[in-house]
């Protein structure tokens, strides 16, 4: 089975991934409210952002808003 999956193309892979890792997350969050599910689901959803392709433009943006708001704090001193 490991064979057939990466014998996949890599934007496949991915989309498998991601899709699995959302399906996890979609069901740790009907299961009762336990800190284990809690993680579970957390990091469910940020690998599936990262398999998708989501999260690293994402934390780009954060980097340069708070690069941006840091710039503009200290120019007031």
């Amino acid at each position: 089975m490991l064979d057939k999956f990466m014998t996949l193309p890599l934007v496949a892979r991915r989309a498998v991934t991601a899709i699995t890792l959302f399906f996890v997350a979609c069901v740790a969050a009907r299961l009762p409210d336990t800190p284990f599910c809690n993680w579970v689901f957390g990091l469910s959803l940020v690998g599936s952002f990262w398999a998708s392709g989501v999260m690293v433009p994402a934390i780009k943006v954060v980097l340069y808003v708070f690069k941006v708001a840091l710039k503009i704090k200290a120019s007031s001193w």
